[in-house]
C-alpha cells in the first residue's frame, strides 16, 4: 500500500515543483504530511484481493463540483501552504488501488494514463515497511477510458406507460380505432326529439338522422 501512495504523493509534487517558489524541505514536508495522511486514510479500505473494492474512497478527485480535496488541504496547511499554492489542475482524478495508481486530466472525455503498476509480492511488503526511496514508475502510458455513450429509447405514438396499459392491451388497441358517435356521447338517441331554451320544442329534422 505504501509504494502506491507514494507514487500518488510525488505526482502532486510534481505539480508544487513547477512553481519553484518553494524550498525542497517544504516540499520534503509535505511530501511526509500527506504520505502519512493518505495511510491513515486508506488503511480501512485497501483489499489486495478485491482491488477494486473501496475504490470509491480511495479516489483523489478534484473538480467544479468539489473543488477541494480535504487530505491535500490538511497536508498543505501542516507545513506552512495554502491549498492554492499547491496549483492542480482544476480537473484532476487519481486513483491508488492495489497494485495501480491511474490518473486522469479532465472529467469523462480526459486523458486517462497509468502511473506506476507493482506486482502483487511487492505491493504486500511495502505495507509492512516504508519504502526509502521512490517507487519505480512506468512509463506513462496512454489509456483511453471507455465512455459509454447514453441509449436514447425510441417511443412510438403508441407507447405509454404501464399504469395506462393492461394486460389484454384494450387501451392500446383502442387508439387505432375511431370511436364511434354512440360512443362519443353516452346520450345519444336519434328518436330523441331537440328542444331550444327559447321556444316550443321542434320536432328533429328526419333527414338529419
Amino acid at each position: 500500500m505504501k509504494e502506491e501512495i507514494l507514487t500518488a504523493v510525488m505526482f502532486f509534487i510534481r505539480f508544487i515543483e513547477k512553481s519553484d517558489t518553494f524550498p525542497s524541505d517544504q516540499l520534503e514536508n509535505f511530501k511526509k504530511h500527506l504520505t502519512q495522511l493518505l495511510i491513515e486514510r486508506f488503511e480501512k479500505h485497501w483489499f489486495p484481493n478485491i482491488p477494486t473494492k473501496g475504490q470509491g474512497y480511495r479516489c483523489i478527485r478534484v473538480n467544479c463540483v468539489s473543488p477541494v480535496d480535504l487530505t491535500l488541504q490538511r497536508a498543505a496547511s501542516k507545513c506552512g501552504l495554502s491549498y492554492r499554492d499547491l496549483r492542480l489542475p482544476a480537473e484532476l482524478t487519481v486513483w491508488v488501488d492495489p497494485n495501480e495508481v491511474c490518473y486522469r486530466l479532465g472529467e469523462s472525455e480526459g486523458s486517462y494514463c497509468t502511473l506506476a503498476t507493482f506486482s502483487s509480492d511487492s505491493s504486500s511488503e511495502s505495507s509492512s515497511s516504508t519504502p526509502s526511496h521512490s517507487p519505480p514508475v512506468t512509463p506513462l502510458q496512454e489509456k483511453p477510458k471507455k465512455v459509454q455513450k447514453p441509449t436514447h429509447q425510441r417511443y412510438n405514438s403508441l407507447d405509454y406507460p404501464n399504469k395506462y396499459r393492461n394486460h389484454s392491451n384494450m387501451a392500446v388497441s383502442s387508439l387505432r380505432v375511431k370511436p364511434s358517435p354512440r360512443e362519443m356521447n353516452f346520450n345519444y338517441n336519434p328518436n330523441r326529439p331537440m328542444y331550444r331554451c327559447d321556444g316550443p320544442p321542434l320536432p328533429l329534422d328526419p333527414c338529419i338522422l
